[in-house]
């Protein structure tokens, strides 16, 4: 907001106002069914082409509830198998120890994959650049996986 907006300097409209606990479980829930981005990134879209071609159906942008906020998998295989696409830009960042650049994981990824977890979720991640570089790699994770489950899904 620039200087020649109406509402440039003075303060925002809630400011100051409460929220009752059920109107902000109302704005939560249907903040979850809601599909950020709105596109499909390049990587996941890689996956995804795959997975179409190896007939492994699976549904995109699924909400999971996570403590006391909601979190979209990027791709769920049903029962329980979430694919995560990390891209290099916004998934990691960079650490520089003692003139050594490396990237890390953000802490948020392992609160999420931890309460995925915990709630029977197996928590495939996968990065931009195993995507681009080692498909089959990476494609033989998701079907090990998926094969596993499925045998004991008849047991």
């Amino acid at each position: 907001m620039g200087k020649k907006n109406h509402r440039y300097g003075k303060p925002a409209w809630n400011r100051g106002k409460k929220v009752s606990d059920i109107t902000l479980e109302k704005i939560k829930n249907n903040r979850a069914n809601q599909t950020f981005p709105y596109k499909d990134t390049s990587i996941e879209i890689i996956i995804q082409n795959e997975l179409t071609k190896l007939g492994i159906p699976f549904e995109k942008h699924k909400p999971f509830r996570i403590r006391d906020f909601y979190h979209q998998a990027d791709i769920f295989i049903k029962p329980n198998i979430i694919i995560e696409c990390d891209g290099e830009a916004w998934h990691t960042r960079l650490l520089n120890n003692r003139n050594k650049a490396r990237y890390i994981p953000i802490q948020r990824h392992f609160i999420i994959d931890s309460e995925l977890e915990t709630q029977g979720m197996k928590v495939i991640r996968l990065c931009e650049y195993d995507i681009e570089s080692n498909l089959n790699w990476c494609m033989n994770i998701i079907q090990t996986q998926h094969c596993n489950k499925q045998q004991h899904s008849y047991l």
